[in-house]
């Protein structure tokens, strides 16, 4: 039969993320170096359209390699191989996963660079 005190026993015995996380003294929390950033210089305009040029022959490379890995993908299923099938759908995933990466980048960025992942650890013991 199932004991529910010897669960929550055991359940205890395992260091939680924030008893870890405690013990981890954090030097720059609440430094500010007193520096914003400023999207008015000379190169800012330029650079943000080299930069979503890039990011748009990255994403239509990506949509040609699903295409490319679908044809093989086809192409194999017909011909009774099995080793074109895998490489195209092993193709067709890696145009699918780099796209979502390539058009998630700057979210991917906005978010590591902004949210303060520890703050609620941090909070609860007083860092």
């Amino acid at each position: 039969m199932f004991d529910i005190t010897s669960f929550a026993a055991t359940v205890d015995v395992v260091p939680h993320l924030s008893h870890v996380a405690s013990l981890v003294h954090i030097g720059a929390a609440g430094f500010d170096p007193g520096v914003t950033p400023s999207m008015d210089g000379p190169l800012a305009n330029p650079s943000q359209k080299v930069v979503s040029w890039i990011v748009t022959v990255v994403l239509i490379s990506f949509v040609a390699v699903i295409a490319i890995g679908a044809l093989v993908w086809g192409i194999g299923s017909l011909s009774k191989t099995p080793a074109a099938k895998t490489a195209g759908l092993v193709g067709i995933l890696i145009g699918v996963g780099g796209a979502v990466v390539a058009g998630a980048g700057s979210t991917i960025v906005y978010m590591a660079t902004s949210w303060n992942l520890l703050e609620p650890v941090t909070s609860s013991v007083g860092l």
